[in-house]
Order: structure tokens, then C-alpha cells, then sequence
């Protein structure tokens, strides 16, 4: 009966409709111009992180935002890297995995900016084999440049 029961609810669920994102300028953008001023990272002593927060100057721009493939590029000065999204209903992420497996993760949150700029977080998962790994998080804004 009970597996009869979690078979009916999978069932209404796989024909439930998509949540829908929150209306925001944020989700029709097909750029958005990045700046993230203060950062806090975490700096191994043997296996213990001591975290250090310092203000910064990280910027970079996120174009070719295509909500049908879900990717976009984040560019950076000269380089370009396509990247993964996952737009939810509170904001849209971006995964960037790079030529040696590390990961970024840049989610810009629909709520919580003003106008046509969003709180965004940038966070960087560098690690290589040799050496303590090197982590960040940045904290900024996304803009939807005019």
C-alpha cells in the first residue's frame, strides 16, 4: 500500500509543471556585468583553515546567456570560459570547471539588488596535486549593463 502510495505521488509530480523563476529583468538578461569588492579565503596551517577577508577589485563579464542550453561565458580580460547554468527560481548559477577539474561557482540572486543590479557570489574550488588547495569566496554585484 505505502509503495503504492510513493508510486502516485512520483507520478504527480513528473506531470507537475516546471516552477516558474519570479518575474525579474534578471532572467531575460543576456549579459550582465560583474564586480565583486571584498573576498574571504581560507588559507591551510597543516589541515586547519584560517579565514582572511581583504577588499579586491575581481571583475568580469558573463555574455552569450542562453536559457534554452543552459550555458553562458564568463569572460575575464582576454580569456572566455563557457560555462553551465541552472536558473531556479532565486537566481541563476553559473559552473565553470576548469582544465584540471576545479570548480566555480557564480550564483546572482534575483532578489535582494535594486533595479537592474543583483547581489552576486563568486566562489573559486582550486586545488591541484601537489599543493593546499586555494579557496575563495567573492562578494559583489551583477549588473544588467544599459
Amino acid at each position: 500500500m505505502i509503495v503504492r502510495l510513493i508510486a502516485l505521488v512520483l507520478l504527480a509530480q513528473a506531470g507537475a509543471a516546471p516552477v516558474q523563476p519570479p518575474k525579474s529583468p534578471l532572467f531575460a538578461a543576456h549579459r550582465l556585468s560583474c564586480s565583486f569588492g571584498l573576498y574571504a579565503a581560507a588559507i591551510w596551517k597543516d589541515t586547519t583553515p584560517q579565514v582572511v577577508s581583504r577588499t579586491q577589485n575581481l571583475a568580469f563579464q558573463i555574455d552569450s546567456i542562453d536559457t534554452k542550453k543552459n550555458t553562458a561565458r564568463i569572460v575575464n580580460g582576454g580569456a572566455a570560459a563557457l560555462v553551465s547554468m541552472i536558473v531556479t527560481p532565486t537566481g541563476i548559477n553559473l559552473v565553470e570547471k576548469t582544465q584540471i577539474g576545479n570548480l566555480n561557482v557564480t550564483t546572482i540572486f534575483a532578489a535582494g539588488g535594486q533595479g537592474n543590479v543583483f547581489l552576486a557570489v563568486h566562489s573559486r574550488h582550486i586545488g591541484d596535486l601537489t599543493t593546499a588547495p586555494s579557496v575563495s569566496q567573492n562578494y559583489g554585484t551583477c549588473e544588467i549593463p544599459q
